[in-house]
């Protein structure tokens, strides 16, 4: 599970979850995942996250978002290289600190399809 922004602990808070990965796998230099946002749906008789009823809202309004990693390690001070790294989650950010590093399309944000099963 993802949370909405970074909080401040490398633990995973169930009532912050937004998002939940199904998958995530590596594309040459791109990493694609598949989730869901933790969301109502009534239609289904689903009750969502709070986080997960936010981000649904915020992206149906046309607010784009992105992924960013929380991980831990030790930081080595003489190359400042990271060592042991341990990925937390992927959290859901609306502004991820990727820099100019952006994917193959020039797109830095969630490129979502919505799916009705």
């Amino acid at each position: 599970m993802g949370e909405l922004e970074h909080p401040s602990s490398p633990e995973i808070d169930p009532m912050r979850a937004s998002a939940r990965f199904l998958s995530i796998k590596e594309d040459n230099k791109n990493w694609i995942a598949e989730g869901v946002i933790l969301c109502s749906d009534e239609k289904f008789g689903i009750k969502g996250t709070p986080c997960g009823d936010v981000l649904a809202s915020l992206t149906n309004y046309g607010t784009k978002w992105g992924l960013s990693t929380r991980a831990l390690g030790d930081v080595d001070e003489s190359t400042g290289q990271v060592k042991d790294l341990q990925l937390c989650t992927i959290d859901t950010v609306t502004n991820p600190s990727i820099g100019e590093m952006v994917s193959s399309d020039g797109d830095r944000f969630v490129n979502g399809i919505l799916e009705s099963k």
